[in-house]
């Protein structure tokens, strides 16, 4: 997933920013702009997590919730893709707990363009 959201960035003139789980260079993808090697393993979901505007989840395991609840801690609006699975799926329309009043929101895929055209 991560290959293919930096190579429609590559494609379109954007920026990608790898932040690597592992401390190797080698492990990044040839599209990414800029490689942030961090050897922290699945900590760098908090890293990930803290630097975005929101967070699109499409599908996911257990890498994926550990994001969801760092991004519902951080107070990152989420958007599951519908039709994608897993906990994406399964958490629209909910809340982890009641430190925040909104939920889980699904989008489809063909509704995801608009939705981040509007990011200010």
């Amino acid at each position: 997933m991560m290959e293919a959201v930096a190579r429609g960035a590559k494609i379109e003139g954007g920026v990608s920013v790898g932040i690597l789980p592992s401390d190797d260079m080698s492990d990044s993808n040839e599209f990414n702009t800029i490689n942030i090697p961090t050897g922290m393993g699945y900590t760098r979901n908090a890293l990930n997590i803290y630097a975005a505007d929101l967070v699109i989840i499409v599908g996911g395991s257990t890498g994926t919730l550990n994001e969801m609840t760092f991004a519902w801690m951080y107070a990152k609006p989420m958007y599951a893709i519908l039709g994608s699975g897993g906990y994406g799926e399964e958490w629209i329309g909910k809340s982890f707990d009641d430190r925040r009043e909104d939920k889980i929101k699904g989008v489809a895929l063909d509704q995801l363009s608009g939705l981040l055209t509007n990011l200010d």
